[in-house]
């Protein structure tokens, strides 16, 4: 393990992986992503590249991100969900951070993200707890609907 000087003094509000790179929400709400390329046919941090955070986009409202298998989504204060299209990272070989994010759902009532073994689990400010398949390991004519599944309420008394 190697100390990286440009990450001193720096305070997080949230960090994810995906695949070989990662991604930050500092305390002031901004986004960053730092990481590596692949080194010998295997995904891993390689100190030759984004060694230095970079600034994704100039938002100043997120407050966590997650990452699941194919997703990665962010949470605004506002209370919205953002998921970046990752399918162009695989097809085109384009960097997913460079294409803007697009909402993930219609309400913004969430108020925490995670990461789950197929997708990303929210929670909303009622307490129901959601998750979010990741649609990329479904085939076409089977895919699963594009809204959330309820998992449960964290309020229910009854459970």
């Amino acid at each position: 393990m190697e100390r990286w000087e440009s990450f001193d003094n720096i305070k997080w509000r949230s960090l994810a992986e995906y695949w070989y790179f990662l991604l930050g929400v500092r305390e002031d709400g901004t986004l960053w992503t730092f990481g590596g390329e692949p080194v010998n046919g295997a995904y891993a941090l390689d100190d030759s590249v984004f060694k230095q955070p970079v600034q994704i986009g100039n938002a100043t409202n997120w407050i966590c991100v997650a990452s699941g298998d194919e997703m990665l989504v962010a949470l605004k204060a506002d209370g919205s969900l953002w998921k970046w299209d990752l399918d162009s990272w695989f097809v085109g070989r384009t960097w997913p951070m460079a294409l803007p994010p697009k909402p993930l759902g219609i309400h913004n009532d969430w108020v925490a993200i995670g990461r789950s073994w197929n997708g990303i689990v929210s929670l909303a400010g009622d307490g129901s707890l959601w998750h979010w398949p990741n649609l990329a390991n479904y085939g076409s004519l089977l895919a699963p609907s594009r809204k959330p599944t309820e998992i449960e309420n964290i309020f229910d008394q009854q459970k």
